[in-house]
């Protein structure tokens, strides 16, 4: 996993927490999850976000909670997003 001090890519966390300690393959938990097998690569190399059903589904199939998975994603988000201001203007 990324230790830069950034929040890690949500697949980065995915594989080195889930599958790789569980000895869970991409396409295993793509077939638990009902899924394309590309659908989880996508996830695991950042094409893809988690949004709120894949949580769920995560969830279910890991034993986790979707708040976890989703709190991944928008920590991810929030760290590596860079704000256009070109034509923002402040109100307060």
């Amino acid at each position: 996993m990324s230790n830069d001090g950034h929040a890690p890519l949500p697949g980065e966390v995915l594989v080195d927490k889930f599958l790789r300690p569980n000895d869970i393959t991409m396409y295993r938990l793509a077939k638990a999850m009902n899924v394309p097998q590309t659908y989880i690569n996508y996830i695991v190399v950042g094409k893809k976000r988690i949004t709120v059903p894949t949580a769920f589904q995560l969830a279910y199939v890991l034993g986790t909670t979707p708040e976890y998975w989703l709190e991944l994603q928008l920590h991810y988000d929030v760290d590596h997003f860079e704000l256009d201001e070109n034509g923002l203007t402040t109100l307060l």
